[in-house]
């Protein structure tokens, strides 16, 4: 699954609360305009190779989703 961080009504955190719930194993990617430097990503323990920080071309969301369908 890929979230963003920052979404209207529900977070991204929040929302991965609830599909882990209903499925632990599926594996989360996060995407936002708002962590280039990363603080908020480390502070949120997200690694760094389940990131994709925005603006991101189409290469670079593919390749982030195959390499998410690996894990």
């Amino acid at each position: 699954m890929l979230t963003d961080v920052i979404m209207p009504g529900i977070n991204g955190f929040q929302l991965v609360k609830m599909v882990k719930q209903l499925s632990p194993k599926t594996v989360i990617g996060y995407t936002s305009g708002f962590l280039g430097d990363n603080s908020l990503a480390e502070h949120a323990n997200i690694p760094k190779n389940l990131l994709l920080n925005k603006p991101y071309t189409s290469k670079a969301l593919i390749k982030f989703v195959d390499d998410l369908l690996k894990l």
